[in-house]
């Protein structure tokens, strides 16, 4: 047992005397790999080293950065150098290799989209929204690329803005652009008309244009139309309706303006001739009225054509009196007040009798008178009036032959209380000879002259 002790001493005792004398004859340092190769890389991709392997001949070996990796340059070009040694167990260092990763931004940013387009009327404002825009590496501007481009017309036209980003090294992004298109579709505002107004005809029709606004541009008033509708002949409606519109072809609402012209004043009728006295044998000679209207033409017409009787007994025989009346009117119905002249006609040649049996033919023209009829104006130019006298009430039969025995007319009277009247118009006959006859008063062939 003790034998085995002592060999097992001087067996640890060799051991260490042996290390001992090896440690102190290793000097030779490890042998060191290259790093990976030196490279470039693009922001914003990470430096990716690779370590150098390293080996001795004495054996156990460390691959160590000599300190922190070391970084020159600028943000948009850098340099990342990191360093290695291999280190053996007796300290021993290897030589120092490096690796050099160059890091440069050359990636441009990226840029969103802008706003989708868009249209707007005119009197909107434009409003245009950028992009957005990163960049991975550095920051990055917006910023628009150019003046804004103009096409079209001030009815409608298109503004387009375009935009790019940069970065802080000068990458730039693609362009995006926004276009507005600006359209003029709105009508103008126009204003109100006159009022409407009703005037004499003696006026003028005066009418007031509206006035018009275009929010977008110059604007015009036009007359649409100009309508007249009659109501009577110097009477009527005139209407005006106007539109505006805009350079842009668009249309206001119409407004009209209606004016009611009315002819309500009476025409002006003048003098007509005096009244006056004439022997039998002169004609009745009548002076018309003349008339004027201030809106238009006037018509003189004659009322009424009547004849009285003069005569009776002891009074002057085959006289009357005529008396004439005339009015005015206008185209529009309205009418003057009346003026008439009376023309009276005295037959100085023969005088009735008390018995009323006498029948006379003065110079110039047949008067008949007896107890049962008399006829005057004898001649005549277009009217006589027949007198009768009967006993008894009765109805009487006149007929009106002309010289050839065709009967012409016929009239039924009724005598009241032994008296009965009733005139003839002869002013559709041609002048001549006419008769009248009364059968149930036993007269015939009583002779009347029409001039």
């Amino acid at each position: 047992m003790k034998k085995n002790l002592f060999y097992i001493f001087l067996f640890i005792a060799n051991f260490f005397a042996t290390k001992s004398f090896a440690q102190k004859i290793d000097s030779i340092p490890p042998i060191i790999g290259p790093a990976g190769a030196n490279a470039t890389i693009s922001c914003p991709s990470t430096p990716s080293f690779t370590a150098p392997t390293a080996s001795d001949a004495q054996g156990g070996v460390i691959v160590s950065t000599t300190g922190p990796d070391v970084t020159g340059g600028t943000a948009c070009k850098r340099a990342v150098t990191r360093t290695w040694v291999a280190v053996d167990s007796a300290g021993n260092h290897s030589a120092i290799v490096s690796q050099t990763i160059t890091i440069i931004d050359n990636t441009p940013p990226t840029i969103g989209n802008a706003r989708a387009d868009a249209t707007i009327e005119c009197t909107a404002s434009l409003s245009f929204t950028a992009p957005t825009a990163s960049d991975a590496c550095n920051g990055t501007t917006v910023s628009t690329v150019g003046p804004d481009v103009t096409i079209g017309t001030s009815c409608s036209r298109t503004v387009t803005r375009t935009w790019r980003a940069v970065d802080a090294c000068g990458n730039s992004s693609a362009t995006r652009s926004q276009t507005i298109t600006i359209r003029d579709s709105q009508a103008p505002t126009i204003g109100s008309a006159g009022a409407n107004a009703t005037i004499a005809c003696t006026a003028t029709p005066s009418f007031t244009a509206p006035s018009a606004f275009d929010a977008c541009g110059p604007v015009t008033v036009n007359i649409l139309s100009d309508v007249i509708v009659r109501i009577s002949a110097n009477s009527y409606t005139e209407t005006r309706t106007w539109g505006a519109i805009d350079a842009c072809s668009n249309h206001s609402a119409t407004v009209s303006q209606a004016i009611t012209v009315i002819d309500t004043q009476p025409p002006i009728i003048g003098q007509v001739g005096a009244d006056a006295t004439v022997e039998s044998s002169a004609t009745p000679l009548f002076t018309a009225p003349t008339a004027s209207d201030a809106c238009g033409p006037v018509t003189v017409n004659l009322l009424s054509d009547m004849i009285s009787d003069l005569t009776g007994v002891g009074a002057i025989a085959n006289s009357y009196r005529e008396t004439k009346t005339w009015d005015a009117v206008d185209a529009g119905g309205n009418h003057s007040g009346a003026v008439s002249q009376t023309i009276t006609v005295i037959d100085n040649g023969g005088i009735i009798q008390p018995d009323g049996n006498s029948a006379r033919r003065s110079a110039n023209r047949d008067e008949i008178t007896s107890t049962s009829i008399r006829v005057y104006p004898n001649p005549s130019y277009n009217k006589f009036r027949v007198d009768l006298f009967t006993k008894t009430a009765k109805p009487v039969q006149i007929d009106l032959y002309d010289q050839s025995g065709h009967l012409l007319q016929r009239k039924e009277i009724y005598c009241t209380a032994g008296t009965g009247s009733t005139l003839w118009d002869m002013s559709r006959y041609a002048a001549g000879v006419y008769f009248i006859k009364i059968e149930n008063l036993g007269l015939k062939n009583i002779k009347i002259i029409k001039q």
